[in-house]
């Protein structure tokens, strides 16, 4: 499983009304030991959209 799938997986977690508190506590846990956001924007320069600003990115995606 990939970082950015871990990332979205925790999010998930987090976002989701049916998860007990204290998964949510350790879905939280995990994602700050994985670095929370900053992994997102590595991924991105990975990727090659390095001129493409990451908050506006997933700001698109929301809408």
């Amino acid at each position: 499983m990939s970082t950015e799938d871990r990332l979205n997986e925790m999010r998930g977690i987090l976002s989701n009304p049916n998860v007990s508190e204290e998964a949510k506590q350790n879905a939280q846990a995990m994602l700050d030991e994985i670095g929370g956001d900053r992994p997102r924007e590595e991924l991105y320069q990975a990727r090659g959209d390095q001129n493409k600003d990451p908050m506006r990115v997933s700001a698109g995606l929301k809408a």
